[in-house]
């Protein structure tokens, strides 16, 4: 929830145009995504998982902390990025059908990447082989990214206090 006012904040800023809201996010997101790669990297190998005997922690031990900041990193990464989809949605789509049909697709989307991550979690793929595909998944993902935020900034938006009122 942090995450999403966060990033709400910034994508409603009236200080700026639509288009720098929109590119400002995604690297400020891709920034913050990257340092929780990099400190999942660490954390994997600081906590030995790779090894023949990693080490596991109680929840009083000093090392849970890392591991709770690691995923309230993680969990605030996906909040921005739920968060910007339906923002940049928002910006592409007005009307509310149009909207709609957006969403389902993206909901489709997440629910064909979850199905696939449970299929894939039969072959008992390795921690780091798990950490490297979500790497390479969101690497791949940026070009879209930069790909909306392109049209978005070339869409000409209205602000919804700018509106006709409806009859």
């Amino acid at each position: 929830m942090v995450g999403a006012k966060n990033l709400g904040c910034l994508c409603d800023a009236k200080s700026l145009s639509v288009g720098q809201r929109a590119y400002s996010s995604v690297i400020a997101s891709a920034v913050l995504i990257s340092i929780g790669w990099i400190w999942g990297i660490s954390a994997v190998h600081s906590y030995g998982v790779t090894s023949e005997n990693p080490r596991s922690w109680d929840y009083n031990e000093a090392g849970v902390i890392e591991a709770f900041g690691l995923m309230f990193v993680w969990g605030y990464c996906d909040a921005l990025i739920q968060t910007w989809c339906y923002w940049a949605m928002g910006q592409l789509y007005k009307s509310s059908a149009d909207f709609a049909r957006i969403a389902g697709i993206f909901k489709f989307a997440q629910s064909f990447g979850s199905s696939a991550s449970f299929i894939i979690a039969f072959s008992n793929p390795t921690v780091m082989t798990q950490l490297y595909t979500n790497i390479f998944l969101f690497v791949i993902s940026l070009p879209g990214a930069f790909f909306l935020c392109n049209r978005v900034s070339k869409k000409q938006v209205v602000d919804v206090e700018d509106r006709e009122p409806l009859n």
